[in-house]
């Protein structure tokens, strides 16, 4: 409104960061400010909300509902090398904050580079900055700020009552507020139950309460998904592993994808998806196939296919027990140009099949005349097939000498050992007993 001053009446006035920092009021009108507050990655920084807030600038009295969403990122940039780093790694989480990476100039043409130099460039890292800081810091920037405008702000702790909102379709409701901030055993005397208690939730699955439900959630996947020690688990397990962001998501679809490639040889998998596919087909209905073509377990047969091209051997002959293969830098350049880039079709058809974005381009010649092949990007093509189809990771061998690799670099479940290096094993006696309560009414 060009005057809100003179031609605003309305007992109440309602505006969302979407529309900037809001109707600006000089003249006495309201009695009250409410303003809810939803911190999360990505999201508005706490300097819009405290834009909007100072809107009604007569008002002496004001509520503010927070709610922070919890992040699984452990690597958040604190500087703008960081930024670069990860933009050029295609960091999901930053790249979600970006939300368009088109303003960043890169080297030579080379998508995978970011010029530093670049004003726009850095402009754009420093954005990605703020709101980090806002993030992990919002309830001290936003307390400060509004005291030192005078007023007088007090801190208070709200348990939700009933089940606010639409719940998540896979991760139920059921946290109190911070849940991060209590220590690991109160964590766990709260939200891990016995088996004996799961029982009982096991005889009223209608009738659960948000914790409970919660509670069931988790019980499910310490003890048939993971198998894992539930007396070792606190909040940073179910972040990475039980949360219903996208990263936990796709690390537990990589872990579930690497169990299945332990368990079962080639011709099992390939015969369990052609099965499936079948099935689907003979539905007859587009959708059910597309969905079945799509599902995570659908990436296992083509990246044991690759495993077995980066390691020489025939598929059948893999060891599927061992925990650590060395693979070459040529036979990795040697899998993509084979398996994963050989065309633009299949280029396209991994891409879309394994859920990562396409990142690398035809070859170009540097400012010195030398070819730029992209082998970075090649090389990390294959890595993330590997990741999102096995739950197996790649950590780069260390030094180059003239150009190339000096050693090899190692593949290893780093999820599946990570997990139980951390959490330990479920103990066989409890596993045993359990199996006694897996029928549901």
């Amino acid at each position: 409104m060009a005057d809100p001053d003179t031609y605003l009446e309305a007992d109440l006035v309602a505006f969302s960061p979407k529309l900037g920092p809001g109707v600006s009021k000089e003249k006495p009108h309201a009695e009250e400010t409410v303003a809810f507050t939803l911190n999360g990655l990505p999201g508005p920084p706490v300097q819009t909300l405290l834009q909007q807030h100072a809107r009604f600038r007569t008002v002496t009295h004001s509520t503010i509902y927070y709610k922070q969403v919890m992040s699984s990122a452990v690597d958040l940039p604190r500087s703008t090398e960081a930024v670069f780093q990860a933009i050029e790694r295609d960091n999901q989480q930053i790249v979600q904050m970006l939300g368009d990476a088109s303003g960043f100039h890169y080297l030579r043409g080379a998508r995978g580079i970011c010029d530093c130099s670049s004003a726009s460039s850095v402009l754009y890292a420093n954005n990605i900055l703020e709101k980090v800081e806002s993030y992990l810091e919002y309830l001290t920037k936003l307390k400060a700020d509004l005291e030192s405008q005078g007023f007088v702000v007090t801190v208070e702790h709200i348990d939700p009552k009933g089940s606010p909102g639409r719940p998540l379709s896979e991760v139920p409701l059921g946290f109190d507020a911070d849940p991060e901030l209590l220590d690991d055993e109160d964590w766990r005397a709260k939200y891990i139950i016995s088996s004996e208690q799961y029982e009982i939730l096991c005889e009223r699955p209608d009738n659960l309460t948000p914790r409970e439900q919660l509670q069931e959630y988790l019980y499910e996947l310490v003890m048939n998904e993971y198998k894992v020690d539930p007396h070792r688990v606190d909040h940073a397990f179910y972040l990475r592993f039980c949360d219903d962001s996208d990263d936990a998501k796709r690390t537990r679809d990589a872990h579930a994808n690497y169990l299945r490639f332990r368990e079962h040889r080639f011709a099992v998998l390939v015969g369990d998806l052609d099965t499936a596919l079948e099935a689907a087909m003979l539905a007859g209905v587009v959708q059910e196939y597309v969905k079945q073509v799509q599902d995570p377990a659908s990436r296992v047969p083509i990246a044991v296919r690759v495993l077995a091209f980066l390691l020489e051997c025939g598929e059948e002959e893999l060891d599927h027990e061992l925990e650590q293969w060395e693979v070459s830098e040529e036979r990795m350049q040697a899998a993509y140009a084979e398996l994963i880039g050989p065309t633009k079709k299949r280029l396209k058809s991994m891409f879309n099949l394994y859920g990562f974005t396409q990142q690398t381009a035809r070859p170009s010649k540097a400012a010195d005349g030398r070819l730029n092949e992209r082998w970075a990007q090649k090389r990390n093509a294959v890595a993330k097939v590997l990741r999102a189809g096995l739950g197996i990771e790649m950590q780069i061998a260390a030094g180059k000498s003239g150009g190339k690799f000096k050693t090899p670099h190692m593949l290893t479940p780093a999820i599946y050992r990570g997990l139980h290096e951390r959490y330990g094993w479920l103990d066989a006696e409890i596993d045993a007993a359990e199996s006694e309560c897996t029928i549901r009414p």
